[in-house]
């Protein structure tokens, strides 16, 4: 009869992309780049050279009473990348008439016009918005006055001042907050009756109850994870060239181009493969099941004589070599065929559980509001730390972002004009999946069918604001919060009560998040990717009125003064700063305000074009034309708004503008008047 084991064994799962390259440190071997062979050529080699394990192999499986796995194939690139995937294209040609795009353009003559008008009240505010700020400005910096942060001086009420100080806060901000029940610290050495039922916080070290055995080859660890990894030496092809190196998986050789002389093994001699003990406690307590998988701190086990009990039909094929064991003749000369076996462990470590204590076991809790609370986390933590909702942190600003795998809808087109006037535009739909942090409507695709999304999110996008931030004695008001430092990832280790029940058996720790779907490496339409990112207390320089011990916007004649800048800067160069920043905001103000009257003008001559378009040549050099004309155009009639608003502001620039002005606008109409007598 077969002894009862406590650890069951799992299939190790290859990174997307390759076979995880043996540790340098670990094999003396050079490491050679993954075999070019496509991802289903060596599944399908590999089914061809699945063979039954050795007989001494088979005996001690059934000995233990388990099974081997296999190890599952690797993921296609796109979808361990996230993108991607499968898509296809679907084209329309639409042929529109002379008369058709007369009639358009016609109409688009009432939109020309509106855009051209609007450019003129836009330009003008502009200028008047710069020159106040910068009166605003220059008024501040005659009174500003630098303080200390540690200290509130109501000397100071209602100048304007200058801190420089440490944003902080020390308010936890959580997801999933609402959730809140009181859990009782325990020691982990007895598991106290009176407590069954109650929510208990437990914290120490999780040690398995037994040792975890590689019978192939004697090797066995006092560990909560043993995985062993098989390389074997192999003829890679690469291009036309052939090279030797170890690899995870079989490549197999009859796909070469030259066969002949790079024979390969049909099979590895052993597979790898990973033991995970079921019997993991801390202290008295079980450790649930459902958490062995984030205890993944695997380290290196390097092994010596005394850590290995060679089977003895393996005693004269093994030797160990740099704290690993090698199958072959000899290490340094490595042979077609040759195996290295390396072993890596999950040690025990300090944990924490929060849960319903039934008996020695750490149970899910029910909460009167139909949630559920249940903790877990690597390293020693406090109650306050997981009672808040599994994610939260010390910090200014928490935010939440969530992406969902959907299908997208691209769409290129290409216009010819034809003979006649008329135009033919092919346009090309083409369908991928991908991950997008907003709802994507398939019900607008030009094809529907068979790219259809999930209506709505079912998790939203959050962000939280702590409400007590200080720079030094000083409170920051809520909107100058928002300003402060930046956002960073901030890794999960629990989940969040604030994950629907619905989904929550579907969710894992994913790449410091959370994933809710089936797998990863192989996304389908629907699954969520959800990431959380805090803003840390930071540094911050601080330019405002003194409100009592807070901040208000400083009113001077023309504008008022409030500014935050992350990091240390002086008054002076909190104004320099300020005042770059309004030159640019004018430029692209500017800029903003000449586009609307060159594509105005664009679209009001644009039924000139359209008309000569009946002989494609003409239309086509019209509208050339047209784009010169409406560019000098354009320019004029912004730089006289411009000039004139300078007129009211500053009359001395002023008058040198608006001289620029009627020279562009006359030199636009002559070539106008040219064009039309051509």
């Amino acid at each position: 009869m077969g002894e009862e084991k406590d650890y069951t064994e799992e299939p190790i799962e290859e990174p997307a992309g390759g076979p995880e390259p043996i540790e340098d440190d670990f094999f003396e071997e050079e490491i050679v780049e993954e075999s070019p062979m496509a991802a289903e050529a060596v599944e399908e080699s590999m089914e061809e050279a699945a063979v039954e394990p050795p007989p001494f192999v088979e005996e001690e499986m059934a000995e233990a009473g388990y099974e081997e796995e296999a190890i599952p194939p690797e993921a296609p690139a796109w979808a361990a990348a996230g993108g991607g995937g499968a898509s296809d294209t679907y084209t329309e040609v639409t042929r529109t008439g002379w008369g058709g795009r007369l009639g358009g353009a016609v109409k688009g003559m009432i939109f020309g016009l509106i855009l051209f008008i609007a450019g003129f009240p836009l330009l003008f505010w502009n200028e008047g918005r710069a020159v106040k700020r910068y009166k605003a400005l220059e008024e501040g910096a005659g009174v500003v006055v630098s303080v200390p942060a540690d200290t509130v001086n109501a000397a100071n009420e209602g100048n304007l001042i200058h801190v420089v100080g440490l944003a902080d806060t020390k308010e936890v901000l959580a997801d999933g907050a609402g959730v809140s029940a009181q859990a009782a610290s325990v020691s982990s050495d007895r598991a106290d009756p009176a407590n069954n039922g109650k929510l208990i916080h437990v914290a120490g070290m999780a040690a398995p109850g037994g040792v975890l055995p590689d019978r192939d080859f004697g090797v066995s660890a006092a560990a909560i994870k043993l995985e062993r990894r098989v390389a074997m030496f192999q003829w890679i092809e690469q291009g036309d060239a052939y090279v030797r190196g170890w690899e995870t998986k079989p490549i197999d050789s009859n796909r070469f181009q030259q066969p002949q002389g790079h024979e390969n093994p049909r099979a590895m001699p052993f597979r790898s493969k990973r033991l995970v003990s079921q019997n993991v406690k801390v202290g008295v307590f079980q450790v649930p099941r459902q958490h062995l998988g984030k205890l993944d701190h695997f380290e290196p086990l390097r092994l010596t004589s005394e850590d290995v009990d060679l089977p003895q039909n393996m005693v004269s094929r093994v030797r160990i070599h740099n704290g690993g064991l090698y199958i072959g003749n000899d290490p340094g000369a490595p042979a077609i065929g040759d195996v290295m076996i390396s072993y890596r462990v999950v040690p025990p470590t300090v944990v924490t559980l929060i849960g319903q204590q039934n008996g020695t076991a750490v149970e899910p809790y029910p909460t009167g509001s139909g949630a559920v609370i249940e903790r877990f986390a690597v390293g020693e933590k406090s109650p306050g730390d997981l009672m808040a909702g599994g994610v939260s942190a010390n910090a200014l600003r928490m935010k939440r972002d969530v992406r969902m795998y959907q299908w997208t809808e691209r769409t290129s087109s290409e216009t010819r004009k034809k003979l006649g006037g008329g135009e033919e535009t092919v346009t090309t739909y083409s369908y991928e999946k991908s991950w997008s942090d907003r709802v994507i409507s398939s019900d607008s695709f030009k094809k529907p069918e068979g790219h259809a999304n999930p209506p709505a999110m079912p998790i939203e996008d959050g962000t939280w604001t702590a409400r007590n931030a200080t720079v030094g004695a000083f409170r920051l008001p809520p909107g100058m919060v928002n300003q402060v430092g930046r956002f960073e990832p901030l890794p999960v280790t629990t989940i969040a009560s604030s994950i629907p029940a619905d989904l929550r058996t579907r969710t894992r720790i994913h790449q410091g998040g959370y994933y809710i779907g089936q797998d990863p490496q192989y996304p389908r339409i629907g699954d969520l990717q959800v990431s959380y990112s805090v803003v840390r207390p930071t540094r911050v320089s601080i330019m405002a009125m003194q409100q009592g011990d807070t901040f208000a916007p400083y009113q001077t004649k023309t504008g008022r003064i409030q500014e935050l800048r992350n990091g240390t800067y002086t008054a002076d160069d909190m104004f320099k700063a300020a005042e770059q920043s309004n030159k640019t905001m004018t430029w692209i103000l500017r800029a903003a305000g000449f586009m609307a009257m060159f594509i105005g003008i664009g679209m009001m001559l644009k039924p000139l074009s359209v008309a000569l378009d009946v002989v494609p040549f003409l239309g086509n050099l019209a509208e050339s034309g047209i784009g010169i004309v409406s560019f000098l155009m354009a320019a004029g009639f912004a730089l006289a708004t411009i000039s004139i608003a300078w007129l009211f502001y500053r009359p001395l620039i002023g008058g040198g503008m608006l001289a620029g002005a009627v020279i562009l606008v006359a030199g636009a109409k002559m070539m106008s008047g040219k064009k039309a007598a051509a």
